[in-house]
Order: structure tokens, then C-alpha cells, then sequence
């Protein structure tokens, strides 16, 4: 099909920002998708500071929001 033809919004290995809102603070780091995803899409993330896998919600090329928080 042509959407597998054509790149993915955020291909598998990009860097990224990922946004962890809690209630006190909105923090941000560095990670990397570890699967292709789509603007809109739950995929899965590795923190590149801590090697922590998250799920979270790609807002944008640059940007995914981090969905589960501690």
C-alpha cells in the first residue's frame, strides 16, 4: 500500500522530546520510538537518560506525551 511506502511520521530509533505532565511540574527528556508511529498514535519510547520504556502519545514530529506517570 502506499502508506507503507511512505515514512512514518516518527520512524523506529528517531529522537524525540518526550513531555511527562504531573501534577507539580511538566518535565521533559530525550527519547527514542522504539517502532515506527503516527501523529496521534500510543507507541512505545525508551528514555534515553534512564533506558525506561514508556508509552506515550505522539503529538507532533518532535513531541510525544508521556501517558503513564509516576
Amino acid at each position: 500500500s502506499a502508506r507503507s511506502a511512505a515514512r512514518a511520521a516518527v520512524p523506529r530509533g528517531q529522537a524525540l522530546t518526550l513531555v511527562i505532565e504531573r501534577r507539580s511540574a511538566t518535565i521533559s527528556t530525550d527519547g527514542v520510538a522504539l517502532r515506527d508511529a503516527e501523529i496521534g498514535e500510543v507507541a512505545p519510547f525508551r528514555v534515553q537518560r534512564t533506558g525506561r520504556v514508556l508509552n506515550a502519545l505522539v503529538k507532533s514530529q518532535g513531541v510525544a506525551q508521556v501517558l503513564e506517570a509516576d
